[in-house]
């Protein structure tokens, strides 16, 4: 874009595979972005509130590098919305609740 504002004139061959991968990786970045967008409203619609790790850490008084831990070990899943890692507040409840009957 920046080429395009100083050098209005210019013109730029591309090689069609080059233009074939920048096309392929511009729908599959706007694609994550609307599916991460769903999902979050998804769990809007259901009035579910999204967390950050901090607040998830909080609500189960550990630190925040557990919530990755347990993450990485699949026992909560995140939500990925505008670049943020957001956990559902059901997720948190159900993991209380396991935890409660064992």
């Amino acid at each position: 874009m920046d080429l395009a504002k100083q050098f209005p004139g210019v013109s730029i061959s591309i090689p069609a595979g080059e233009l074939e991968k920048f096309g392929t990786a511009l729908i599959e970045g706007t694609m994550q972005r609307y599916r991460e967008d769903l999902a979050a409203r998804e769990a809007e619609e259901r009035n579910e509130k999204l967390l950050t790790a901090k607040e998830v850490a909080q609500k189960f008084g550990v630190c925040a590098k557990t919530i990755t831990r347990w993450r990485k070990a699949g026992i909560i899943t995140p939500i990925p919305v505008g670049g943020l890692l957001k956990y559902r507040n059901s997720d948190c409840l159900r993991i209380i609740e396991d935890k409660a009957q064992a």
